[in-house]
């Protein structure tokens, strides 16, 4: 999976996220999952850079 992918993944959870209220990890984790990111990597790509 190349970065301008990801980086199109995490814009529209967090879009997603933001008009519903919740956090964008909420909705990006299990999506990265579904895609074959180890569930600890995307955790922890998460917990990088969220706050919420």
């Amino acid at each position: 999976m190349d970065i301008l992918t990801l980086i199109s993944i995490s814009m529209h959870a967090d879009f997603l996220g933001a008009l519903v209220g919740l956090c964008g990890g909420i909705i990006l984790i299990p999506l990265l999952t579904l895609l074959g990111v180890p569930i600890k990597h995307a955790i922890a790509t998460l917990s990088s850079h969220y706050s919420c």
